[in-house]
């Protein structure tokens, strides 16, 4: 287990393919990110991530260079 861990937010999961978002829970993991879901957990390199810009109001959207997006309600504590 390492010292710092990076923290956990919850988040929705839009896969590209389906219309529905997926609840998940987001980490840091180096660079990369790791996402959980429902039965799943998939890494996403940190270069196929298209990263929101930080300090505008409201709603969080992180693109994937594959096609879906992470969308996190929260903005506080994305930034």
């Amino acid at each position: 287990m390492r010292e710092t861990e990076a923290p956990v937010l919850a988040a929705s999961y839009f896969d590209g393919t389906h219309g529905r978002a997926q609840p998940v829970e987001l980490q840091r993991v180096d660079e990369d990110l790791l996402l959980r879901g429902d039965g799943f957990e998939r890494r996403i390199p940190a270069g196929e991530l298209q990263w929101p810009e930080p300090g505008l109001h409201g709603v969080r959207v992180l693109h994937l260079a594959r096609g879906g997006a992470i969308q996190c309600a929260d903005g506080a504590a994305w930034d």
